[in-house]
């Protein structure tokens, strides 16, 4: 049915393997899970990690520089996330709509596509 955005570049296989499709999964679901619960709501790349980044309790534990390093990971996970879920699945789209982002750049924007909305 529907395939993670866990990405095997290290040959993992087993169990290690299948945890890591979990976890995978698990984030795509909480991202698509913000689109439905605001169907008219558009969000940018940045808004969702930030998101994500937000929702994650264990990140301030530990040193400051730990918490930037998971942080990045999030980051890259969870975009990976949002591309799969736009271009392999296509329940969000990107849009031309631009907002400023975190770094002062402008961020396009993503919305609930159609096929996205029938799963609400």
């Amino acid at each position: 049915m529907y395939k993670s955005s866990y990405h095997n570049t290290t040959g993992v296989q087993g169990k290690e393997l299948e945890d890591l499709e979990s976890q995978a999964n698990e984030r795509d679901m909480f991202i698509l899970k913000l689109f439905l619960d605001n169907p008219r709501k558009g969000f940018t790349a940045a808004e969702i990690v930030e998101h994500v980044i937000d929702s994650t309790p264990h990140l301030n534990r530990g040193t400051r520089k730990k918490a930037m390093f998971q942080a990045m990971s999030i980051d890259k996970c969870t975009r990976r996330s949002i591309s799969n879920l736009a271009y392999k699945h296509g329940l969000i789209e990107i849009t031309d709509k631009k907002r400023g982002g975190h770094s002062g750049r402008n961020n396009r924007v993503y919305v609930l596509t159609h096929q996205g909305e029938q799963l609400l």
